[in-house]
C-alpha cells in the first residue's frame, strides 16, 4: 500500500494518456455503428478525437469532450481546430456532474461514449467524487445511461 504523500500528482488524478494506435483501434470499433454524436468523458489531451477523425475520415459527428484539468482541455480545444468537420465542444469541468443532470432529467444525448477513463484508487478518491460516482453509475449491461438505446461504450479498460 501506498500513502497519498508518495504518489505523483498525475498518478494521484489517474492521468494515464492512451497510445494513438490504441485509440484509432477503439474509435475503429466505435465508428462501426456511424455515430453522429460522441461523449468522451475524461478527455485528457483530445486523443479519441483526432483517432475518430483518422478511423472515420469522411464522417461528420459532433463530438463532446469532459476535461477536469484546465491545461489538458485547453490542448483538447486545440486538437479540435485539426478536426473542422467535426462539431467539437470540449467542457473543462467534472463529467459527473453533466451526467447526473442528464440521468436525472432522462436524456440520452450519445449515440457512443469512448474513451480510456481515468485509473484511481477508490480509497484515495475525495468522498464528493466517490458519492458521484455512485449516484452516476447506474449502468445496464454495457450501456451507459447517457447513450441511446443501441448506442456503444467503447473503453479501454485495464
Amino acid at each position: 500500500m501506498n500513502f497519498i504523500k508518495n504518489e505523483t500528482a498525475q498518478k494521484l488524478r489517474g492521468g494515464y494518456y492512451t497510445p494513438l494506435d490504441l485509440a484509432i483501434y477503439i474509435s475503429r470499433w466505435a465508428s462501426e455503428k456511424h455515430p453522429h454524436s460522441v461523449l468522451e468523458p475524461s478527455c485528457g489531451d483530445g486523443i479519441f478525437l483526432e483517432a475518430l477523425a483518422k478511423a472515420e475520415p469522411r464522417a461528420r459527428l459532433h463530438f463532446t469532450g469532459f476535461e477536469l484539468f484546465d491545461e489538458e482541455a485547453v490542448k483538447a480545444k486545440e486538437r479540435c481546430l485539426s478536426v473542422p468537420r467535426f462539431a467539437s465542444k470540449i467542457h473543462s469541468g467534472d463529467f459527473l456532474d453533466f451526467a447526473i443532470k442528464q440521468i436525472l432529467e432522462g436524456r440520452k444525448d450519445f449515440d457512443c461514449v469512448v474513451g480510456n477513463p481515468p485509473s484511481f484508487d477508490i480509497n484515495i478518491c475525495r468522498r464528493n467524487h466517490r458519492t458521484k460516482l455512485r449516484r452516476s453509475s447506474s449502468f445496464s449491461g454495457c450501456r451507459s445511461p447517457n447513450t441511446r438505446t443501441l448506442g456503444s461504450l467503447s473503453f479501454l479498460l485495464l
